[in-house]
């Protein structure tokens, strides 16, 4: 907002300074996020090869060997957790880890973690590593 000028002196006139309350005060939101605690932070780890060789090593030969750790995609109906040059990887939208992609099978050998999306046909544009 531009601050009007004074006729006589050429000088800006002072703003007007005013409280904007948004969306209720600090305390407020404090108590509806401790009222709902699944609106809370989740860290959880993707359940793969690197995670169970020290978590649970009697199941490292049945996970994927990949670190999603750099992007998250959401294509075909399907949430992919991604890396440089390592396999996609399903997630649930709560974080939980489903493996191996059902519809991006193809991508198994690995891909780029920043893929894009075609605008008109919706397929996923990716280079493999």
């Amino acid at each position: 907002v531009a601050a009007q000028r004074s006729e006589s002196a050429g000088r800006p006139l002072r703003r007007e300074r005013r409280a904007v309350v948004v969306a209720g005060s600090r305390d407020a939101a404090r108590d509806r996020i401790r009222r709902r605690p699944r609106d809370r932070y989740r860290n959880r780890w993707a359940r793969t090869q690197r995670w169970a060789a020290v978590h649970a090593p009697e199941e490292a030969s049945q996970l994927p060997d990949t670190n999603p750790n750099v992007n998250v995609l959401q294509h075909a109906g399907e949430l992919l957790a991604l890396s440089e040059g390592g396999a996609p990887f399903a997630i649930t939208a709560a974080l939980d880890s489903l493996g191996v992609p059902a519809r991006h099978a193809g991508l198994g050998g690995g891909m780029t973690a920043h893929p894009k999306i075609d605008p008109v046909t919706g397929e996923l544009i990716a280079f493999r590593a």
